[in-house]
């Protein structure tokens, strides 16, 4: 008899596991417009759901400062960005800006990551880059830090972004390191 229950105390909780990861995989619409999410994604915990961008909305910066961390191979530490900016006259280039002039200027002096567009809409922040990024001699690591860098400046200090998405002229950032599909978040809050 004590088998059986232990038996049965097995299958219930598999049985309540596997609920739960059904109900974890359906999407969910609470931060994106039904036009916003692809038919075909498929969400789950560890991928992102894809999006694209809706009506623009304005960009807040939370503070007079941008703040993030990036990683020097050269002094082999982390080191910690407070730029400083005028949250009021902020424009959605700003924390950009603050990426080119610390992280990017300290590898790559005179080189800098332009943006075609930069837009928030529905808690997503879409960043479009210019061809540029691509020709950055900053290598893997670099690049991985610099786009690092670039999410974490906008995730942590501006206002409703839940996540950030990069493409290059309009299509999926794909550089000689890595692929980001066109609409898959390359990081999230």
């Amino acid at each position: 008899m004590k088998k059986f229950f232990a038996v049965l105390t097995i299958i219930i909780l598999l049985a309540s596991i596997l609920c739960s990861c059904i109900v974890n995989n359906e999407p969910s619409t609470d931060t994106m417009p039904d036009s916003t999410i692809s038919e075909e994604a498929e969400v789950s915990p560890s991928v992102p759901a894809t999006a694209t961008p809706g009506v623009p909305e304005e960009i807040h910066y939370a503070r007079n400062t941008i703040a993030f961390h990036y990683y020097d191979a050269a002094l082999e530490e982390e080191v910690s960005v407070s730029y400083p900016i005028d949250a009021e006259t902020a424009t959605p280039q700003t924390a950009l800006d603050a990426v080119n002039q610390t992280f990017l200027k300290s590898i790559a002096a005179g080189q800098q990551v332009t943006a075609n567009s930069i837009e928030l809409s529905n808690g997503n922040l879409f960043i479009d880059f210019t061809q540029n990024i691509y020709e950055l001699n900053i290598g893997s690591a670099g690049e991985k830090i610099l786009l690092d860098s670039i999410a974490d400046a906008y995730l942590n200090n501006v206002e409703g972004i839940n996540a950030v998405f990069f493409t290059v002229d309009g299509e999926r950032y794909e550089s000689e390191n890595m692929e980001i599909t066109k609409g898959q978040s390359y990081r999230e809050k």
